[in-house]
């Protein structure tokens, strides 16, 4: 078995590995996905993504010591924010910003007019003028 010289090293997927075993929690998910839009207090995270203040200081500072969030003192709070453009771009990718470009329905409206009309046009044909045969072997 030979190795391409493009294939990454081992020490690089391990980093990568950390960074995805980080996100695996859904509050940490949702809390990198909140500081990659702009700083947030403890108080502003937490009302976000309805958990505890003990709950989120403990997810940021597991993402502080990972290097993906950083803080700043701002009067007698600390703001977060996220400081791996990396991280950012992952969690971008898989939750888009802002959440409106998601449909908030299966199909455009304009589609559901245009099936809304086939099926009333299909149904007239054959519900009413062709009969399927039936009046002349009935």
């Amino acid at each position: 078995m030979t190795t391409d010289d493009h294939d990454p090293d081992a020490a690089t997927l391990d980093r990568a590995a950390a960074v995805f075993r980080l996100l695996s929690s859904p509050v940490r998910l949702h809390l990198a996905w909140l500081l990659s839009t702009r700083e947030h207090s403890v108080t502003e995270l937490a009302e976000r993504v309805g958990a505890s203040l003990p709950t989120v200081s403990r997810h940021l500072a597991t993402m502080q010591r990972a290097g993906q969030v950083r803080s700043r003192p701002r009067d007698r709070h600390r703001l977060y924010t996220a400081a791996d453009p990396g991280l950012l771009a992952v969690v971008r990718h898989v939750i888009p910003h802002p959440p409106h470009h998601r449909p908030p329905h299966p199909g455009p409206p304009a589609a559901t007019e245009t099936d809304g009309r086939d099926r009333t046009e299909v149904g007239t044909e054959t519900d009413g003028r062709d009969g399927g045969g039936g009046g002349e072997d009935g």
